[in-house]
């Protein structure tokens, strides 16, 4: 194993490490800013578990499996703006843009 493959595993645990986190946080006190933390760790996440099936060869890199990762990381930005918006009360024409 290589030092970039390790520090490739090592981000993908803490990001699964920080997903059940905030699950666990959204689930007992459930509220529009919990919610939406989870949602935006719950991307990445769905992102390495295909990631990770792939290269166990239970899924291929074409088919359904690659749109539903690509569909996630193109929701990354919409639900960094809900984040925000529970945050700060982001501009109107920054809601509507995303």
């Amino acid at each position: 194993m290589s030092a970039d493959q390790l520090l490739t595993y090592l981000s993908w645990l803490m990001f699964i490490i920080i997903f059940v986190v905030v699950t666990a946080q959204a689930i007992r006190r459930p509220n529009r800013a919990h919610l939406d933390i989870a949602l935006l760790f719950a991307a990445p996440v769905l992102i390495i578990a295909i990631a990770i099936g792939t290269l166990l060869g239970v899924f291929s890199s074409t088919g359904v499996a690659a749109y539903l990762a690509s569909s996630a990381l193109l929701s990354l930005p919409y639900l960094l703006v809900r984040l925000v918006d529970d945050i700060i009360v982001a501009a109107l024409w920054v809601r509507r843009s995303i």
